[in-house]
């Protein structure tokens, strides 16, 4: 069944049922605007429902792309970092590196979530890690728990807008100001392509 013939379905269904229950309850008839009231209601709960589960898919299938040892890092520090899901974390580093962390870019950006040294080195200070390499960025582990500290700090300073934040981990910060200056937005190519491969709707 297509994605939004299978959400219209559901959202049916949860109506009807909804609708009975509101209806039998207090045994009347539920009023035209309580009807609107409980549709909407409903559609926003399906919404968060079938957000959620694209998000619990995009995470399994990107698990399995990362190195072994990377896998419960991503684990661990999605669940440290309440700003950030699984789903976003491995979302980001698929568009990054595809999942390669032996990864340079033209920028000298390196690793899983393409990180330069000096944003490392920033991160591994503020996390109270010893001193950072180029060839430490080539650590799974390590870039993951660096990685998820910037898009959770970002995301913060975002108010948590993953938009802007997804923007400025892709533009740095004065790139993402300027980019918005520009085009009056935050949102940019860069973030929708994550949140599509997050899985969630847009």
């Amino acid at each position: 069944m297509r994605p939004m013939l299978w959400r219209l379905t559901a959202i049916v269904l949860l109506i009807g049922a909804g609708l009975l229950v509101y209806g039998f309850s207090d045994h009347r008839d539920p009023t035209l605007e309580e009807v609107a009231t409980n549709l909407a209601e409903t559609q926003a709960e399906m919404e968060a429902v079938y957000n959620s589960m694209g998000q619990l898919r995009s995470s399994l299938y990107y698990l399995g792309k990362l190195p072994p040892e990377a896998r419960r890092e991503a684990i661990l520090q999605a669940n440290h970092h309440p700003e950030i899901s699984l789903a976003l974390l491995l979302a980001t580093i698929s568009l990054e590196s595809n999942f390669d962390p032996n990864a340079v870019s033209s920028r000298d950006a390196r690793g899983l979530g393409q990180i330069r040294l000096v944003t490392a080195q920033e991160a591994a200070k503020q996390l109270g890690l010893g001193p950072i390499t180029k060839e430490d960025l080539h650590d799974p582990v390590l870039n993951i728990k660096l990685t998820a500290h910037i898009l959770a700090q970002l995301i913060r300073e975002a108010d948590g807008d993953l938009h802007k934040a997804l923007t400025a981990y892709n533009r740095g910060r004065e790139g993402a100001s300027q980019f918005e200056q520009r085009y009056g937005t935050s949102i940019s190519a860069y973030s929708r392509e994550v949140l599509r491969r997050t899985g969630i709707s847009p």
